[in-house]
């Protein structure tokens, strides 16, 4: 029971950290589409930055996965 608890904290406090990611991803990707607007190479970090943060969500995502899974063996 116990748990089941904390993977549902876990879950949580997973897509918080998400949606903190996702907002400085979407940082890096204005500046990536700005320069591409503007017909510029677009600077390393920010493509760098952008790939990092993509990176992190995508293995936040397996974790939410991998405890919904877990809670589900436990019923």
């Amino acid at each position: 029971m116990f748990e089941k608890i904390n993977l549902k904290k876990q879950i949580k406090k997973d897509k918080l950290e998400i949606d903190k990611i996702e907002n400085r991803r979407m940082r890096s990707l204005c500046a990536i589409v700005r320069s591409m607007l503007d017909k510029t190479e677009p600077e390393e970090d920010d493509i760098a930055f952008f790939r990092m943060y993509c990176s992190r969500i995508d293995d936040i995502r397996e974790d939410i996965h991998d405890c919904m899974s877990q809670i589900e063996n436990l019923q």
